[in-house]
């Protein structure tokens, strides 16, 4: 834990800007990390590449996750970085079947919070305008597309 004189200068100290994040999951059992996140543009929040017992498995996702109660799903914000646009989709990972849910949803920036009731809850636009979001398991198994692992 950093003490106050560590703590990195605004607007790196948001969850969208952080430069890194890692989070045990609840039954200690797996560790969700991002090293090195960069800035998707000048002054824009920044990626990098999500690793879970440090094997990679997804690329250019958000420094801001969620693991769920049961440890067997970890929620992350995943750029989508084109030519005219940057938006993000929420992925949903299973660590137990090593599948990816992908959201159809597109958002411009969301944070994800916690997990509670089955849901992931998350925040769109924290900066400004923010809007809380509920996102059931249930709809991410009959809504989302799947992939696998990216290795």
């Amino acid at each position: 834990m950093r003490s106050k004189s560590e703590e990195e200068p605004f607007p790196y100290n948001l969850p969208p800007w952080r430069r890194n994040f890692a989070a045990t999951s609840p039954d200690n059992s797996q560790r969700a990390s991002i090293e090195e996140a960069i800035e998707i543009g000048m002054s824009n929040p920044t990626k990098g590449n999500l690793t879970i017992n440090g094997v990679l498995v997804l690329r250019d996702c958000s420094p801001t996750f969620c693991w769920s109660d049961d440890s067997r799903f970890l929620a992350i914000p995943k750029w989508r970085i084109g030519i005219f646009r940057k938006n993000q989709r929420l992925a949903v990972i299973d660590s137990k079947e090593q599948k990816v849910y992908v959201s159809t949803n597109k958002f411009g920036l969301i944070t994800v919070e916690n997990f509670t009731d089955d849901s992931f809850v998350l925040t769109s636009s924290p900066v400004r305008n923010s809007k809380r979001v509920v996102v059931p398991l249930s709809e991410i198994f009959s809504a989302f597309y799947v992939r696998s692992y990216d290795e």
